[in-house]
């Protein structure tokens, strides 16, 4: 099993061609679950905190 991970890695790395198709949905999927996702919210500096 963690033979042919590693042959598929280098492969892959190997890879003389990228695939702009693939990118493409790779992007597109990576933008629509980031869009998706609930958004924490931002961090509270003590110093701008005012609830004491």
């Amino acid at each position: 099993m963690a033979a042919a991970l590693a042959r598929l890695l280098a492969q892959a790395i190997r890879a003389d061609q990228l695939d702009a198709e693939a990118q493409r949905r790779a992007l597109a999927a990576f933008r629509s679950a980031r869009s998706t996702a609930p958004k924490p919210p931002p961090p509270t500096r003590p110093y701008d905190d005012w609830r004491g």
